[in-house]
């Protein structure tokens, strides 16, 4: 196995998992308190809290179930000397990437391999439903300038660890800071 997180220098091949996200599940607490201590008044009320209590029941459920499926995946992507591989996608090779940016938007920073043109990368696909990933790998190259989008809180590594695989084993791909607009992307927009 690569190295997974830690201090740069990066040793090896570069393993990336989710991150363990302990808070989660903590905007649904009140909305279950508020179902629980509804329940006691009679009539519509103790109907809306059942059917509320359900949903939010439903809800910490299915974001249980995806954060066990990702974290027993275990190695959502890869770098090394073949390129970046999201687990179950095909590998892209460095010579596929034009550059790669950090790009930050208010709280949300980003590391985004650009293809060259007429390439297409996989989308790494984090995200509670599966369903539509040819809409969401759109929306992210809309966004981002790209369907292969490293959303650091999401990950185990953060941007110092995967800049400095990139740098190591890219071949010479440049990685730049910025810019903040997907317009000033070449090629985006």
């Amino acid at each position: 196995m690569g190295d997974r997180g830690g201090d740069v220098p990066v040793t090896g091949p570069l393993e990336i998992r989710t991150r363990k996200a302990r808070t989660i599940l903590l905007p649904m607490v009140p909305a279950m308190y508020i179902s629980v201590m509804t329940y006691r008044y009679p009539g519509y009320e103790r109907i809306l809290s059942v059917i509320g209590a359900s949903m939010a029941g439903l809800a910490v459920l299915s974001v249980l179930l995806t954060r066990w499926r990702l974290q027993r995946q275990g190695c959502v992507l890869r770098i090394d000397d073949s390129g970046i591989t999201v687990v179950g996608k095909r590998t892209v090779g460095w010579d596929e990437i034009r550059v790669v940016r950090v790009v930050q938007r208010s709280a949300v920073t980003a590391v985004v391999p650009v293809p060259r043109e007429g390439v297409d990368l996989p989308l790494l696909d984090l995200s509670l439903f599966r369903a539509r990933s040819a809409q969401r790998a759109a929306r992210a190259v809309r966004r981002w300038g790209s369907p292969l989008v490293l959303v650091l809180r999401a990950l185990d590594a953060d941007e110092a660890r995967i800049t400095a695989a990139i740098r190591q084993f890219g071949h010479g791909v440049p990685v730049v800071e910025g810019p903040d607009r997907v317009t000033e992307l070449p090629g985006v927009g």
